[in-house]
């Protein structure tokens, strides 16, 4: 074996040994972040907060229900309504799944 063989399998051995090092800490790091996210909403829970579902604004959903009953555009019922124009086409497309 020559010096050159050699020297590239140390780096190799070297290169794998890092690359398993990584993965390890960056396995014990998600974990750890799994762990703090449980830990959170446990607490979020034990104050009476409500974790996850659909948080949607009532108030911006029935102006932009109203006014969309008024022939406007979307852009214009999102400027009246202080709400963004997917908005008003997400409220827009609901409607008509209901009906």
């Amino acid at each position: 074996m020559s010096s050159d063989d050699i020297t590239a399998s140390i780096l190799s051995i070297i290169n794998n040994m890092l690359l398993d090092l990584m993965a390890t800490m960056a396995r014990i790091d998600n974990d750890k972040r799994i762990e703090r996210i449980k830990q959170g909403q446990q607490r979020a829970i034990s104050a009476g907060k409500k974790i996850g579902g659909s948080t949607k604004n009532q108030e911006i959903r029935a102006k932009v229900l109203s006014y969309l009953n008024k022939n406007l555009t979307a852009e214009e019922v999102a400027k009246i309504s202080e709400c963004g124009v997917a908005t008003v086409y997400r409220i827009k497309k609901e409607l008509k799944l209901k009906k």
